[in-house]
C-alpha cells in the first residue's frame, strides 16, 4: 500500500506535490498494479520513459522495467489527474553493440585514443556537449567495461 505525504504547497490549480511512502519493497510493476486500482489518470515516469495511464489500463512497459525494484517514488497532482516519478534502485546497463573480443589489439588501441580524445578540456570547452555525445556513442558501441 502507498502513502502520499504532501510535500509543497497546493498550487492555484488545487494541485499538490507528495512524497509517496510505500510500506514495503515494490517492483515497477507491483506499483503500477497499485496505481491503476485508483482509476486516476496521468503519466508514470520514470528516467528515459514517459508511459500514460487512464483509469485501469496503462500504455505497455518493457518487461525488464516491470521487474526493476523501486527506489524512491514522488507525485504531482489532483482531482484524479496524478502524475507518478519513479526512481529506481538498479543501474540499468549499456550493453555492447559490437563484441569488443572481436577487435584485434590495434583496433582496440585507437578506439581507445579516439575516446579519450572526447574528454573536454574545461566545463566552458564549446565542444563539451558533443564530446559526451561522442563518449556515450563509444559506450553505446562498445560497452562500459571495455574502457575501464
Amino acid at each position: 500500500m502507498m502513502k502520499f505525504i504532501q510535500c509543497g504547497p497546493t498550487g492555484s490549480d488545487a494541485t499538490a506535490p507528495y512524497d509517496v511512502i510505500l510500506d514495503r519493497p515494490y517492483t515497477v510493476k507491483d506499483l503500477v498494479c497499485e496505481i491503476l486500482t485508483k482509476h486516476e489518470w496521468g503519466e508514470i515516469r520514470l528516467p528515459g520513459y514517459t508511459f500514460k495511464y487512464r483509469g485501469s489500463s496503462c500504455d505497455a512497459m518493457p518487461p525488464d522495467l516491470l521487474q526493476m525494484q523501486i527506489r524512491e517514488v514522488k507525485a504531482s497532482g489532483g482531482y484524479g489527474d496524478m502524475n507518478y516519478y519513479i526512481k529506481t534502485s538498479v543501474k540499468t546497463t549499456v550493453l555492447p553493440i559490437i563484441d569488443p573480443s572481436t577487435l584485434s589489439k590495434e583496433q582496440r588501441e585507437r578506439i581507445k585514443t579516439e575516446y579519450n580524445k572526447c574528454v573536454p578540456k574545461s566545463k566552458d570547452d564549446k565542444k563539451c556537449i558533443m564530446s559526451f555525445i561522442f563518449r556515450g556513442l563509444f559506450i553505446w558501441l562498445f560497452g562500459e567495461e571495455f574502457f575501464d
